[in-house]
């Protein structure tokens, strides 16, 4: 991981007073009462489902994050990364349909970093120009990717690679979709097929990152809702 280079920025201190602040005002909703209005109205959803803070401590540890690091070394570490900026937003829904077991936490978590992936791979030039590389960097070794910046064919390599461990994870939507089952279980895998359809559109512009977004059409997007 890369050091932390931006701790004399007075941008980086004024966002970490406002992470502080969001603490605070997330714990107040656990005991108190919260002043910003966003927190003000979640309040009584956090006590109607008897929702953990930890998922919403979670993202915004993770934003202290990526103030703090530009590039991750290894999968493992970017995994580290996802677990704050990912699975809680799947955690999070899983505690409003008030289902808890470990083996639906644990598809969840690899549906959200599933997802997160697909995001990191449409992103490569936006999150390069933001001072960010979310492709780890050994991977990067291992295919010979020297050049983020333009299109390469060490890179093209490393996208593919990247996007079959994406597919591995996104795969874990079906087994959710079975375990929440009935409506709420396909509307759940929907999330996870709309993450595949994305890979597919990226295999079909040839891994072009650098000519806009690719995208699954609306038509992809509602035949993958219907399968």
């Amino acid at each position: 991981m890369s050091p932390d280079t931006t701790s004399s920025d007075p941008v980086h201190h004024a966002d970490a007073s406002l992470q502080t602040e969001l603490e605070r005002e997330v714990g107040a909703c656990y005991g108190g009462g919260p002043t910003w209005p966003v927190l003000v109205e979640l309040q009584p959803t956090i006590a109607e489902f008897d929702l953990s803070p930890e998922p919403f401590l979670r993202l915004i540890e993770a934003n202290r994050i990526d103030q703090r690091i530009s590039e991750y070394e290894t999968w493992a570490d970017l995994k580290g990364y996802c677990v704050h900026s990912a699975e809680p937003v799947g955690r999070l829904v899983l505690g409003v349909l008030d289902r808890y077991e470990a083996d639906l936490v644990a598809l969840s978590d690899d549906v959200c970093t599933g997802l997160q992936l697909v995001n990191f791979l449409q992103d490569v030039p936006r999150d390069l120009a933001l001072g960010r590389v979310y492709l780890p960097a050994e991977d990067r070794r291992g295919f010979g990717v020297t050049e983020l910046a333009e299109p390469n064919e060490p890179l093209r390599h490393l996208l593919v690679f990247e996007a079959e461990r994406a597919r591995a994870l996104l795969a874990s939507s079906e087994d959710l979709r079975r375990g929440l089952g009935g409506r709420i279980g396909r509307a759940v895998a929907v999330f996870g097929r709309g993450g595949l359809a994305a890979l597919d559109a990226l295999e079909r512009a040839d891994w072009d990152i650098f000519n806009g977004r690719p995208r699954p059409s609306r038509a992809r997007l509602v035949l993958a809702a219907i399968r």
